[in-house]
């Protein structure tokens, strides 16, 4: 599962309530609301997002428990052969597993930025604050989420995006018009626009981005770096189990069998679509595939 999505979008509820009060309460017949007066409560709307993820998890462990074919066991988890598991030096063995691990923002390769500070997706669900300006780096379907998110918020945002266009993998035409309803909103959006280098002045953060030969510097008061994901891989042992890795990700065939000839993947840890549906269209297959051996393929 997609650890931001359910996440992601709650907040993204907040904040279309929010636009929609202080831009178009007018335009449903909605009277005596003074756009210039309203203000937004982020830590109530974090506050509303950690009840729900709360209630999810909960029903989630509860069945998990109460189901006497399952045992469930906490941990940091080791593969020490393709049928050896430890966990916190507790040693396991199964002749099947899945792995569901997930994924994490990728590093950043931007000069200056480590040293400058920025959030991840993580941070920026769970700010105390609402800053006064941001600039979010990646322009694919998390940075557009999150730009217009904070804008509604009331933030200053700025989007840099290194395509042409916003989410460059969606169809051209949605994609333009989404670029064209952003900007409409506040956001400052920059397409084909690189972030070279970042770094703090007197006291200010900064990041200097390049479009074609001009180079160009912006400031905000929180950066979010959205540019990629990797695998959650780090410690697993999957050498060990004779998983093969290919670049970021768990190599994984139709059936989503590894190259462990016992052992799925499901998730965002193959790469692709990274989507909570995907991960759940995902599981089934698995689930048929290392019980029952049905060797059914995945269509996205």
């Amino acid at each position: 599962m997609n650890e931001g999505c359910i996440p992601t979008k709650t907040l993204l509820r907040s904040a279309e309530v929010m636009h929609l009060v202080k831009a178009r309460a007018h335009e449903f017949g909605v009277r005596g609301v003074d756009p210039h007066a309203i203000t937004f409560d982020l830590p109530a709307a974090v506050a509303r997002k950690d009840a729900i993820i709360q209630g999810i998890i909960d029903g989630i462990y509860t069945a998990l428990k109460r189901n006497t074919n399952i045992t469930f066991i906490t941990g940091r988890a080791e593969l020490t052969s393709p049928v050896d598991i430890r966990v916190d030096g507790k040693r396991f063995s199964a002749g099947k597993i899945i792995l569901a691990v997930g994924s994490q923002p990728a590093p950043t390769n931007i000069p200056g930025l480590e040293e400058a500070g920025y959030i991840t997706n993580y941070e920026a669900l769970s700010l105390e604050k609402l800053p006064a300006s941001m600039i979010v780096i990646g322009a694919g379907y998390e940075g557009v989420e999150f730009a217009q998110m904070y804008a509604r918020f009331g933030t200053k945002v700025t989007l840099l995006g290194r395509a042409p266009r916003v989410m460059p993998g969606a169809e051209p035409e949605l994609s333009e018009r989404l670029g064209e309803i952003l900007r409409a909103e506040g956001v400052d959006l920059h397409t084909s626009t690189v972030a070279v280098r970042a770094g703090i002045q007197n006291g200010q953060r900064f990041v200097i981005a390049r479009s074609g030969d001009v180079e160009q510097r912006f400031e905000a008061e929180v950066f979010l770096k959205v540019t990629g994901r990797i695998a959650r891989l780090t410690g697993l042992g999957l050498e060990q189990a004779g998983v093969q890795v290919v670049g970021d990700f768990v190599k994984t065939d139709a059936q989503l069998r590894t190259t462990a000839a016992n052992i799925w993947s499901i998730g965002d840890a193959n790469g692709g679509y990274m989507f909570t549906h995907r991960a759940t269209y995902d599981g089934p297959y698995a689930a048929l595939n290392a019980v029952r051996g049905l060797d059914k393929a995945v269509d996205y």
